[in-house]
């Protein structure tokens, strides 16, 4: 299954190489750049990306940022690396939920996006 990674200020997020990455067209063609979590502008986009939270409507309902809801992608229990584990006390020790869409780890209680 192909995983939509997250998109933010024009910059493909890949948190498995732990980079931020966008296409620059020029007119000679296009350039890649890309900013690495670990730099200091890498540092600031990481900051400003996490403060991000999920939409949570009337009903309890989630929205990612990527449009994914429950019904569709869904969001399912993770452990700190974002791997999927059953919802039990030995297992589940984070509170933190994963996007099936975009890989988003997500702080149940406050709804924000922890990576």
């Amino acid at each position: 299954m192909v995983k939509e990674l997250p998109i933010f200020k024009g910059y493909t997020v890949d948190e498995r190489l732990k980079e931020f990455r966008r296409v620059i067209y020029h007119d000679e063609g296009p350039s890649m750049e890309f900013i690495p979590f670990d730099s200091p502008k890498g540092q600031e986009l990481l900051s400003e990306y996490r403060k991000q939270k999920i939409h949570v409507d009337e009903y309890g309902e989630w929205t990612c940022l990527c449009g994914n809801v429950a019904s569709e992608d869904g969001f399912f229990p993770c452990d700190a690396e974002g791997n999927v584990v059953e919802p039990t006390p030995q297992e589940w020790t984070t509170n933190q939920y994963r996007c099936d869409r975009c890989g988003r780890k997500i702080n149940q209680a406050t709804g924000e996006i922890v990576a």
